[in-house]
């Protein structure tokens, strides 16, 4: 869906924001930065294209659900304690 299209990036990127601040007050090696920031964007990539396409197939099962359901009443039975005597 449309309003998930920036979540993979927005993930990516939060997550290398604070990976890079972390190393940087840890005083890593420039060399030894760019790798674990490489490979810290790779990963979070992947891992919000992989949330943003469950949750994708999530509202298509929502939307197949309703749809089926769309003519159709539920009606609520009587309470127990309404008894009639």
């Amino acid at each position: 869906m449309k309003k998930r299209k920036l979540l993979a990036p927005f993930l990516m990127l939060t997550a290398g924001a604070a990976v890079s601040i972390v190393m940087f007050i840890y005083k890593y090696e420039l060399r030894e930065m760019l790798g674990i920031l490489i490979l810290v964007l790779v990963v979070f990539f992947i891992f919000g294209f992989l949330i943003a396409k469950m949750l994708d197939r999530f509202d298509r099962q929502n939307e197949k659900i309703a749809s089926e359901n769309e003519g159709e009443v539920i009606e609520k039975d009587a309470e127990d304690g309404e008894e009639d005597d």
